[in-house]
């Protein structure tokens, strides 16, 4: 094989002399069959070398010159991402965890926190001092129930052995009125015998009625004798319907005004007042639920007041402190901003010559600074004017277009938004077909 050091000195100084094909030639291996080769198909090879290497470089230089005239190559372009500034909520005292600008922070680190010693928890104490007062008030009613209930109870008792009381009275007096009233029955049978005895002597005597066995006056005797009886049967049996209503009227509780027992009125009145009192009760147990949620809510508000963790919300580099570890700080200060990985882009200023050849949703090729690496993207957005000056937005309040220049921003492809940095300076190639070839020429022609 030919080496490689012989052939780089020939294509170094392209005119060589025959002298120097001798020494290319005598570097050739011993075995190797010079014979075949002879003076004119050496310079017929080194000529085709000499021209290729000419060709090579002339079309490098005429991409460089007449390719950007129509792929548009931006004149300055940065790396920049949506800031996300954080601020505290409350008045207090910042201290910042080991945190410096430049870390990357993960979603939901606690990045710092805010101590307010001067909380206001007066208005959380009154509540408490509420709670305490409602729960010994509470705790009364609830032991003047409890002594009703006992009193209730001791009533019923009563109530319920003066029924019994009542049932065995009412017994033995109808038991008494009974054995009174087969007295009477008995005297009654027997008068009905004596009438009948009477009437059936009378019809047999053949005599006059003036000699008749028995007197019309002591057959009528007997019969008033036997209609008082029945009289007082009946009024024996009315007296033992009227003890067994009373009896039963007791037992059912079906009382008048008139006629309701004392114990019985007390016991109404002490249940009307276990009704008010398990009504207020409620009325307690409502207000101290409301109030123990009164007091939770203001808990909360207290401790939200008294110290507050601050915690980034995105994922990103720590871009900015707005205070020191130690320094005191009111509600709504900016503490810190995280630039969002999330929204990395890359913002390019074109002259205005490229604003026909540069569309949203073209292919781009960035090519970081101080690195290796390109990236690719696609056009989201081109500004003619940008009137975005606010560092709440951007990292980098990047320069304003001039009359006669436009801003493009780039969105980088997915899987690649963690390779550059935020602030990093770039060179930006837009290209509507998706080869990266002559972008890539353009680039290297370009470094």
């Amino acid at each position: 094989m030919v080496r490689t050091d012989s052939v780089l000195v020939m294509l170094r100084f392209g005119g060589a002399s025959n002298g120097w094909k001798s020494k290319l030639l005598s570097g050739l291996p011993d075995e190797f069959p010079r014979a075949k080769i002879s003076a004119e198909q050496t310079d017929r090879i080194f000529r085709l070398l000499r021209s290729l290497t000419g060709a090579v470089i002339l079309i490098t230089i005429v991409a460089g010159i007449l390719l950007p005239q129509v792929l548009p190559v931006s004149g300055n372009s940065i790396v920049n991402a949506r800031l996300s500034w954080h601020r505290t909520p409350i008045d207090g005292d910042w201290s910042i965890n080991e945190y410096k600008v430049g870390d990357v922070i993960s979603k939901g680190s606690v990045i710092g926190a805010i101590e307010n010693i001067r909380a206001d928890d007066s208005f959380l104490n009154g509540l408490k001092l509420e709670e305490s007062a409602l729960k010994t008030t509470l705790l009364a009613m609830q032991r003047r129930l409890q002594s009703f209930e006992n009193k209730r109870d001791e009533l019923k008792h009563k109530i319920s052995d003066s029924l019994k009381n009542l049932q065995s009275k009412t017994d033995v007096q109808v038991e008494s009125i009974r054995t009174e009233i087969d007295f009477y029955v008995k005297q009654n049978n027997e008068i009905d015998e004596k009438i009948n005895r009477y009437e059936n002597a009378n019809r047999e005597f053949p005599g006059s009625e003036p000699y008749a066995v028995v007197s019309r006056s002591v057959l009528e005797t007997l019969h008033t004798s036997r209609a008082e009886i029945e009289a007082t049967i009946n009024s024996q049996l009315n007296i033992i319907f009227t003890l067994r209503s009373a009896l039963q009227t007791a037992v059912n509780g079906s009382y008048t005004s008139e006629n309701t027992p004392l114990e019985q009125q007390q016991l109404n009145d002490v249940e009307q007042s276990i009704l008010a009192v398990e009504s207020e009760i409620q009325s307690l147990v409502l207000r101290k639920e409301k109030l123990l949620v009164d007091i939770a809510n203001r808990e909360k508000h207290y401790q939200r007041n008294k110290s507050h963790d601050l915690v980034s919300q995105v994922s990103g580099t720590l871009w900015d402190i707005g205070f020191a570890d130690g320094s005191y700080v009111n509600s709504g200060d900016s503490l810190i901003a995280v630039a969002d990985t999330n929204s990395l882009v890359v913002e390019a200023i074109f002259h205005q010559r490229y604003l026909d050849n540069v569309a949203v949703g073209d292919h781009a090729t960035v090519d970081l600074m101080g690195s290796d690496q390109r990236l690719t993207g696609r056009v989201s957005e081109v500004r003619i004017r940008d009137q975005v000056k606010s560092m709440d937005l951007r990292a980098f309040n990047f320069t304003t277009p001039d009359s006669d220049e436009f801003k493009v921003v780039v969105t980088i492809d997915e899987g690649l938004v963690n390779t550059p940095r935020v602030g990093q300076r770039s060179k930006v190639i837009i290209n509507r077909s998706s080869s990266r070839l002559v972008p890539n020429i353009l680039l290297f022609v370009n470094r």
